[in-house]
């Protein structure tokens, strides 16, 4: 019955919401070791019915401590202050809350207490790249070199195997590019495939295999980014990667278990994401080699290579256009196995910036190239820009493409190509996505630091879906454009842009409707560059287009010296 009267009276007490029994007047009893009945006082050690009140809500001089984690009054008998990320254990002494940090101990592997007490990443300050150091001064402009200029190879007698001596017959009059003296045979995994073993050329260089494209055994890699040097283990970086080509390019990357996703980076060196200003001629890009593993782990390699034209003495060369998605498949090149281009088994074609004055170079200042020749370069149609290597000797800075590119994307020595063929091959005939990405073109989105949306070059209005509808005027617009390589009209005024993405291969249809004196004039391009324009017409077009990114440019045509801008609607659909 005495156990029942007391358990009575806490039930009274509670419901009440009054002072503990046997506590007359006690508002700040925080030290209470005696009361028996003080069921909601914190620090109340002998009290054999405080069974489990770590909430003390009733403790009227103490109103903000709830958790127990934001007790900034005096604690214990020295009257300590605790700081905010600490809390007052037993009125005795300030402990770390949970979830905070007082050093360096309080945090895990690669990470550092930060100012306001919480564990963080640690901050590298510097990635500590050299690549100033170990490549020319970026040059924008041509680098014609006789040092550069290969003689002409003829092919090596045809291995007793089918397969290559196919390869070499239907190969050979395609691709530019030393060919090999003979091949070997490598044996690799491939579960997919009955085949396993690739076909490799027997070129020979002292080119070391690059720190980037060796696995990363658990532990992360330094970034420099727009937002600073940061530390990223191998899933992050694969998901950073993957949100630079869906956010840049509005394009879907094939997540599929196993898939072989590749992605160009031109004018950036590995592990960076800053223009170079992509001189010619060297391995200053980057390629990265994405795919989820059977056990579901997130891989990424990354790798120097180049994704231009080299420097040659071929009269045909041509670069692929950025930011598009590519089709390729596990085949040959030159005879031995590599990533072959596939947009032509797609039913479709696609463009590349034709080198006309075979200075190695697309010229033009979108690229960072300048002209340097009297015929100037132009957008066509492109054929066999395969994925291959070329044999070039150490240190990696000081190596020339020369004739191992006539436009292909090319891998810096034999061990490099290894290292990428062996993990980017799945099966002969298999699919693989190529993602090629002007490094200026990267979202800014990415880096948390969008524009807002204007017009302009710099932040253009996002078509995002399709059917699309715009009204504006280009009266106070930005006048770059004067004219284009697709016209000789005077398109001197102003001009509104609009970025396109497609996740699609298809036909779109681009409008334009304005009321007259106005005269406003439709442009699609391939790049920020007027010299890149694709097609261009006074009220419609239809043009095909493939996975990737597009600028609409809406110009003011100029009669004479009379500027007809004002306003217009701009129509966009499938």
């Amino acid at each position: 019955m005495k156990t029942f009267s007391i358990f009575a009276g806490i039930f009274l007490i509670i419901g009440a919401g009054c002072s503990p029994t046997g506590s007359t007047n006690n508002t700040d009893n925080t030290n209470n070791v005696n009361n028996s009945n003080n069921v909601n006082n914190v620090n109340n050690v002998n009290n054999s019915n405080n069974v489990n009140n770590i909430n003390n809500v009733n403790n009227v001089n103490n109103s903000n401590n709830v958790n127990n984690t934001n007790n900034t009054g005096d604690c214990g008998p020295n009257n300590l202050q605790c700081e905010e990320w600490q809390y007052c254990l037993n009125n005795t002494h300030c402990e770390t809350s949970p979830g905070r940090c007082a050093g360096l101990e309080d945090c895990g592997d690669w990470e550092e207490c930060k100012s306001n007490h919480y564990c963080g990443r640690i901050d590298p300050g510097s990635c500590n790249f050299t690549y100033d150091q170990d490549f020319p001064t970026p040059v924008p402009g041509a680098m014609k070199s006789p040092s550069t200029t290969l003689p002409p190879y003829t092919a090596p007698e045809l291995l007793e195997q089918p397969n290559i001596q196919q390869n070499l017959q239907t190969n050979n009059n395609i691709h530019q590019g030393p060919w090999p003296s003979d091949y070997y045979i490598l044996p690799i995994n491939s579960p997919k495939s009955s085949v396993n073993y690739l076909i490799m050329p027997d070129y020979a260089d002292n080119m070391p295999l690059f720190e980037r494209g060796l696995d990363w055994a658990g532990t992360p890699r330094c970034y420099e980014t727009p937002n600073g040097a940061q530390l990223l283990f191998e899933d992050e970086a694969y998901d950073l990667y993957v949100d630079i080509v869906e956010i840049t390019l509005g394009a879907d990357v094939n997540q599929t278990p196993g898939f072989r996703t590749v992605i160009g980076l031109r004018g950036a060196y590995p592990g960076t994401f800053f223009w170079n200003l992509n001189s010619p001629d060297v391995f200053n890009d980057t390629m990265v080699l994405l795919w989820i593993d059977s056990s579901g782990q997130k891989r990424v390699k990354e790798f120097p290579v180049h994704t231009d034209t080299g420097d040659n003495t071929y009269t045909s060369t041509s670069s692929l256009l950025p930011n598009r998605r590519y089709k390729y498949v596990n085949g040959t090149h030159r005879g031995y196995n590599a990533l072959a281009m596939y947009e032509w088994n797609y039913g479709r074609d696609y463009h590349t910036a034709d080198d006309a004055n075979a200075n190695g170079h697309w010229d033009c200042d979108r690229n960072g190239w300048l002209n340097s020749g009297s015929t100037l370069d132009y957008v066509r149609i492109g054929s066999a820009h395969n994925i291959h290597m070329g044999s070039v000797y150490a240190p990696l800075g000081q190596a020339h493409v020369g004739g191992w590119s006539a436009g292909c994307q090319v891998h810096s020595g034999m061990a490099n190509w290894t290292e990428f063929i062996t993990n980017a091959w799945t099966g002969s005939g298999d699919i693989v996505d190529y993602f090629l990405i002007d490094t200026r073109d990267i979202s800014q989105g990415i880096w948390n630091t969008p524009c807002s949306e204007n017009g302009t070059h710099d932040c253009p209005w996002i078509i995002d879906s399709l059917p699309y509808s715009h009204s504006s005027t280009t009266i106070g617009s930005q006048s770059i454009f004067d004219s284009y390589n697709c016209s000789t009209t005077n398109e001197s005024g102003p001009e509104n842009v609009y970025l396109l993405k497609v996740n699609q291969a298809g036909t779109i249809n681009v409008s334009v409707d304005c009321q007259s004196p106005v005269d406003i004039d439709i442009h699609l391009l391939a790049m920020d560059d007027s010299n890149a324009c694709l097609v261009r017409n006074h009220t419609d077009f239809s043009w095909p287009v493939v996975p990737g990114r597009y600028l609409i440019i809406a110009d003011t045509w100029v009669d004479g010296t009379t500027q007809l801008s004002g306003a217009y609607t701009l129509n966009v659909n499938w």
